[in-house]
């Protein structure tokens, strides 16, 4: 048997739970692409889930995705079955997850709501950003859903 244009390789991969921060009590995710860890604008991002009744520090785990580190995603979603993760700028491949959801569509996907968006410093910019952001935030968040 051969094996011709099929490569098996590890891809080292950084425990979310090493790299996050925040009290996960109402079991949300939210990841961040960046280039370094202190560029993240969390002011805003407190804002954003502040709209839909969220405490930053105490409802959600944080994690700064930045270029050089792969996140795990995978196994975090295996043991603690987060209610949603929200990801903004960052590819799922890098987080782990091969898969591919549509931005600013939330998606259910194994036992969580993803929602999938541009990163923030973008959205921030952007009026048509904010306004997908926000209508997707809100079929997320709606009593059925979590």
């Amino acid at each position: 048997m051969s094996i011709e244009k099929s490569v098996v390789y590890c891809v080292p991969e950084k425990p979310l739970v090493q790299i996050v921060q925040g009290g996960f009590s109402k079991r949300i995710i939210v990841i961040a692409a960046c280039t370094s860890a202190e560029e993240i604008d969390k002011a805003f991002l407190e804002k954003i889930l502040a709209a839909v009744g969220l405490d930053f520090y105490k409802d959600t785990l944080f994690a700064a995705a930045l270029p050089s580190r792969l996140i795990g995603l995978g196994e975090f979603m295996r043991k603690e079955h987060p209610q949603a993760i929200l990801v903004f700028g960052a590819n799922l491949f890098d987080l782990g997850l091969n898969i591919n959801i549509p931005k600013y569509q939330p998606t259910k996907f194994y036992t969580s709501y993803f929602l999938v968006a541009d990163t923030l410093p973008e959205i921030a910019v952007s009026k048509e950003k904010k306004s997908l952001l926000w209508n997707a935030l809100k079929k997320m968040f709606t009593p059925q859903n979590i």
